[in-house]
């Protein structure tokens, strides 16, 4: 008997031995232990602020940071951060956010971000922060390579109104900016949307843009222009391969298409009702008296061509292609 309740006891110190070595080997990256995994943000609830996210211990995450916004801290997060550029984020595995300044439009918005743990294959979401106020500064900012051929897009914040102003000038402190303004200064189909601009080749007057510097202006509170960051000086790039046609968009004016040592035959004028398609096969029905120059490289416009956009290529014997020139155009009585 004796024998039987020492067996009995010693079996229930085993099991108490056991289950106390079950109780004390916790998962060192899931529990309470080191505390639980978490991602952090920090950073300034304003526009053109940078945030920063950070998760801990960094050896349970893996994968980029996920941002979103919402109106309301609690719920309804936006499905990532929709229709934020690429431009705003940056730092490793997408851990820095710079909130835009216009598009989408965040003010009053809270941010959050995420990130996948590993070990317990979850989503774990940071702490919020908002909502997001206006920047201590009117923000106007200008972004994009400063190169021939390049875009470049302004955005504002919600207290601007009206159309962005673009000018150029030779130094970035001059005191005498000029506006860039369509059809006058360059053609047309250098702006796209409110608010981009692409760098020309040359402009009308054939001048270059290389060693310029650009900015843009619009009306802040309806009361000033605030005037933007500068860019430049604007470099030339890689022109290899490049078909230019200069001139003013105007019935009976001349056109004069350029190109390097890189092309040979004569060049190809067509025209189009949209500058983005169904251009001509070749410049159907127009008269012989309209080409001139070396390799047809001069090209008269005729009346007939009121309201249309002209184009030339050429052909590049290196790389065995045609190469489209710039867009002149719509064309004006």
């Amino acid at each position: 008997m004796y024998k039987n309740l020492i067996r009995f006891f010693g079996i229930i110190a085993l099991f108490s031995a056991v289950g106390f070595s079950f109780v004390g080997c916790e998962d060192p990256f899931v529990g309470t232990q080191f505390g639980d995994p978490i991602v952090t943000i920090n950073g300034t609830p304003k526009l053109m602020m940078k945030f920063t996210a950070s998760s801990s211990p960094s050896s349970n995450f893996s994968g980029d940071y996920t941002w979103s916004y919402s109106d309301n801290p609690d719920y309804s997060w936006s499905w990532n951060t929709y229709g934020i550029g690429e431009e705003c984020y940056s730092g490793a595995n997408r851990s820095e956010l710079t909130i835009p300044v216009e598009t989408p439009n965040l003010l009053g918005k809270y941010i959050r971000a995420s990130r996948h743990n590993h070990i317990t294959n979850t989503t774990v979401y940071s702490n919020v922060i908002g909502p997001i106020q206006l920047a201590d500064v009117p923000a106007i900012v200008l972004s994009g390579t400063p190169q021939l051929d390049m875009k470049l897009t302004a955005k504002s914040d919600p207290n601007f109104s009206g159309d962005y102003k673009w000018y150029f000038a030779s130094s970035s402190n001059s005191s005498s900016w000029t506006e860039i303004k369509k059809e006058e200064v360059v053609p047309s189909s250098c702006f796209s949307g409110t608010n981009n601009f692409t760098i020309p080749i040359t402009a009308l007057d054939g001048s270059s843009f290389v060693g310029k510097y650009i900015m843009v202006k619009r009306l802040h509170n309806n009361v000033s222009e605030i005037q933007s960051n500068v860019l430049g000086p604007v470099q030339q790039g890689n022109l290899d391969g490049y078909v230019i046609i200069n001139g003013t968009s105007k019935a009976g004016t001349k056109l004069i298409a350029t190109s390097n040592s890189n092309f040979s035959g004569n060049y190809t004028w067509s025209y189009s009702d949209n500058p983005n398609y169904s251009w001509s096969w070749n410049t159907y029905g127009i008269g012989e008296e309209c080409y001139s120059g070396d390799s047809r490289c001069e090209f008269t416009i005729p009346e007939n061509l009121v309201g249309k956009y002209i184009r030339a290529y050429r052909r590049n014997h290196m790389s065995n292609s045609n190469v489209y020139s710039n867009i002149i155009g719509p064309v004006q009585p």
